[in-house]
């Protein structure tokens, strides 16, 4: 997956956003698409960056087209302090081995749920 501009990136994030409420347990969680390919699970609320991946489609739009642009496919990544996984499912997507690390138990079942969604 690579971007040429942020504008383009921005663009395509955009255009797929899309944000579905759900329970999984007792969280009230959205199922979110991401740069039109990959789905997030993320917490109901504004933390920062949930509203952002659930609003536009993206986050910080310039750190993924850097990582678009200078990390080669195959190469071998750590998201550490993953969060929802956006850069793990990202690197992933580029063709990256990922290594996703996570300590809040909260999040880390999010970010099984969403190996889910994606296959």
């Amino acid at each position: 997956m690579e971007f040429f501009s942020t504008y383009d990136l921005e663009k395509i994030g955009k255009a797929g956003a899309f944000s579905q409420h759900f329970k999984l347990g007792n969280q009230n969680l959205f199922k979110t698409r991401v740069l039109s390919s990959f789905w997030l699970c993320t917490k109901d609320g504004n933390d920062g960056i949930a509203e952002h991946l659930r609003e536009d489609g993206y986050w910080e739009s310039w750190v993924t087209l850097w990582i678009s642009k200078n990390i080669s496919p195959g190469a071998i990544c750590v998201d550490a302090g993953a969060t929802y996984g956006y850069y793990s499912f990202l690197l992933a997507q580029h063709g990256c081995k990922v290594y996703s690390i996570e300590a809040n138990p909260e999040l880390i079942l999010l970010l099984e749920y969403c190996l889910h969604l994606n296959g």
